[in-house]
């Protein structure tokens, strides 16, 4: 799974979410997501100082893989 965010010159980012998910990276990727990582991401941007909580949260729907017949 993606998180995407325009990215800034200078800034900083922290992103956080469920599981205890968190990454300082602009676009974190996370790999191999299952059920317990649903729930809502946000991210908050800081440039010269000043923080913005991104107003718009990602809610994200984890579907485990069917069985194999």
């Amino acid at each position: 799974m993606d998180l995407n965010v325009d990215f800034i010159p200078g800034a900083s980012y922290q992103w956080f979410g469920p599981n205890g998910f968190n990454s300082t990276l602009p676009n974190p990727v996370i790999i191999n997501i299952d059920g317990n990582g649903a729930g809502e991401y946000y991210v908050i941007i800081e440039v010269n100082g000043c923080a913005q909580v991104v107003s718009e949260t990602t809610t994200v729907h984890v579907q485990e893989r069917p069985a194999a017949p």
